[in-house]
């Protein structure tokens, strides 16, 4: 009940009659409404329907383990999008979601379906391919120097959690609602039974994704999210196995950035009183996350979790690589190690993401909140 009573707090909050929030009865916000909601909505009630049928129809997925997970956890703006395309790219050892799947098919039945329509695509001349891509063109095509997304492209299944409204995403269309600071600290907030109702949840989307595409956990199931962070204990416990990387940046480029894209996606739903909002309360939890991550990795996740230094994902890649697979005991192919280089070297890895560096930034502050997390000689070089 507590998520059902989230989202309706939410839904009745859509607009704001206060004219500094950005939820205000502006021409821009009144057009996302009319668009995304009923979309969402709909897409939701769809996506219910199908999960509730796989319990009929394939009660058998209950029964598998998650035996081989991987899991690329990070400050946002921390690289996790680069470090996943690159390990994805091994389908011999990797496989995870991918937005197509998020989006339209979380159940079972949707994925056959989906699967079933590529098939005979594919047999065709591939048409609903092609509109894929054109599909991923105009609805991302300003977005893929900052973040890269499209349909057939594997992406963050935070998204799952839009379907059991505990989702960080709600942010974003709904901005400036206290209901949702909750969220941003799951493991330190919630209730136990709803965290635990949430991860539950969560698990049983992966079940069902594997029972498809990797029924016998021949390969690790690999997921990106920075916003799994404020869930890392929660995904420790629940998936006992699993292992954790932490990529590692520095404070003084991840808050500035991350201020930044926020501001990228809530103008696609709202009209910004200034170009820049949420700085300080972006800042503080950024701030946090850092210290949420930390103390998790070293008190609950201990010998299960990798820290990479940014550095090396600029600088040294394929000795990267080499210690990713030794951490996951896998063995790395010689075109797996170059794979890191070829990513690097993609024109679109080379981030037209432009912001003032300065902003969001308050060394005394980061320095006071971080000095016992990060050293002060690595604050800015990580």
């Amino acid at each position: 009940m507590y998520n059902i009573r989230l989202f309706l707090i939410l839904f009745i909050n859509t607009f704001s009659f206060d004219r500094k929030s950005l939820r205000f009865f502006s021409f821009k916000r009144i057009i996302a409404v009319v668009l995304v909601l009923p979309a969402y909505l709909i897409t939701l009630i769809i996506n219910r329907i199908f999960l509730l049928l796989d319990e009929v129809l394939f009660p058998g997925y209950r029964k598998l383990e998650i035996t081989k997970a991987a899991f690329i956890i990070g400050i946002p703006r921390s690289a996790t999008t680069h470090l996943f395309n690159v390990l994805y790219q091994d389908q011999q050892n990797f496989h995870g979601f991918k937005l197509w799947e998020l989006v339209f098919a979380p159940s079972i039945c949707q994925k056959y379906f989906f699967l079933s329509v590529r098939g005979i695509d594919r047999k065709i001349g591939c048409p609903v391919y092609r509109l894929a891509l054109l599909f991923d063109k105009v609805f991302f095509g300003k977005f893929v120097n900052i973040h890269d997304i499209g349909i057939t492209k594997p992406e963050e299944d935070e998204v799952l959690f839009l379907y059991n409204f505990s989702s960080l995403f709600f942010f974003y269309f709904w901005p400036g609602l206290k209901i949702l600071d909750n969220l941003f600290y799951h493991d330190l907030r919630l209730p136990d039974a709803v965290k635990k109702r949430n991860i539950n949840f969560y698990y049983r989307c992966i079940q069902r994704h594997n029972f498809v595409f990797d029924r016998h956990n021949s390969k690790y199931f690999l997921s990106k999210n920075p916003t799994f962070i404020p869930r890392m204990e929660s995904i420790a416990e629940k998936f006992s196995n699993a292992r954790i990387i932490y990529p590692l940046r520095t404070p003084y480029s991840t808050i500035p950035s991350t201020i930044s894209l926020n501001a990228r996606i809530l103008s696609n739903f709202c009209k910004l009183p200034e170009k820049y909002p949420f700085v300080s309360e972006t800042r503080d939890f950024v701030l946090e996350w850092y210290v949420i991550a930390e103390r998790t990795l070293n008190e609950t996740i201990k010998e299960r979790f990798i820290k990479v230094n940014y550095d090396q994902i600029t600088n040294d890649p394929e000795g990267l690589l080499c210690d990713l697979y030794d951490f996951l005991d896998l063995k790395i192919k010689k075109e797996n190690a170059s794979s890191g280089r070829k990513q690097n070297d993609r024109p679109e890895y080379r981030s037209l993401h432009i912001y003032p560096e300065d902003l969001g930034i308050d060394s005394d502050l980061i320095s006071e909140r971080l000095k016992n997390i990060i050293s002060p000689e690595m604050l800015k070089k990580i």
